[in-house]
């Protein structure tokens, strides 16, 4: 064999196997990117999951734990009314001279925990806002914002804000529980009973001598207490905004 063809048969051959390598060399490195690529989007998927996951834990245990605290629940309030008439008397106190109509002021005390397990769960003012709402419904239906923070068992997880529409129609309040800028939440509806006590009545007279002239201010006290349970649960629980 003539010693320069096998030369350039080496020559040939040295030059595929570096051409070889570099292809090679170029398929491990697209490889390996994509390796990378797929574990650090893994990573990061796990990540959203497990936050997902938290969140929608302590929403559900949010939830659960507004409901086994005003479950066989209930408020009480009183309300007055003070109903004020004069009568103008001659000097005398005989004859009735004058007598204005009567004018009445109703006043809402705080309402009052039945059972104090659900105090640490709706604020008092959430409370009086209903018992307002019940005695004098609004027109359109109102909205109330509380937030739930969890209890020492469950301290490791995000507090939840729970949104509450109260409509005074229906006598019924849509609860929507979730955590700020995240997406799972739940929705709890739960229908408000409201029962009256019979009224006790008081009066009272005052006679003075005001403004050169006899009144007699006649004043009519009636109390009632209104007392608010809670009935009919039900829980939608939604663990993505899409489902």
């Amino acid at each position: 064999m003539n010693s320069s063809n096998l030369k350039n048969k080496i020559q040939s051959k040295q030059g595929a196997t570096i051409v070889f390598a570099l292809v090679a060399l170029i398929l491990c490195l697209m490889i390996s990117a994509v390796l990378i690529y797929t574990a650090f989007s893994n990573i990061g998927r796990v990540k959203n999951t497990q936050n997902e996951e938290q969140n929608y834990l302590a929403v559900s245990s949010a939830v659960m734990m507004f409901k086994n605290a005003l479950e066989g629940d209930s408020i009480s309030f009183e309300q007055t009314f003070i109903t004020t008439t004069e009568k103008v008397y001659d000097d005398n106190w005989d004859e009735l001279v004058s007598e204005s109509p009567p004018s009445t002021e109703a006043s809402l005390d705080p309402a009052v925990y039945n059972d104090i397990a659900a105090k640490n769960i709706v604020p008092q003012a959430v409370l009086n806002a209903w018992a307002k709402a019940i005695i004098d419904p609004p027109a359109s239906q109102t909205e109330l914002t509380i937030t739930i923070t969890c209890n020492d068992i469950l301290s490791e997880i995000a507090t939840v804000e729970a949104k509450m529409v109260f409509n005074p129609q229906k006598m019924r309040i849509t609860t929507t529980f979730g955590i700020e800028d995240a997406s799972p939440s739940a929705v709890m509806t739960m229908d408000l009973l409201k029962a009256t006590s019979y009224p006790v009545t008081s009066s009272s007279e005052m006679k003075e001598r005001t403004e050169n002239k006899n009144v007699k201010t006649i004043t009519v006290t009636q109390k009632v207490v209104h007392t608010i349970s809670w009935d009919n649960f039900v829980i939608t629980k939604n663990k993505t905004s899409g489902g």
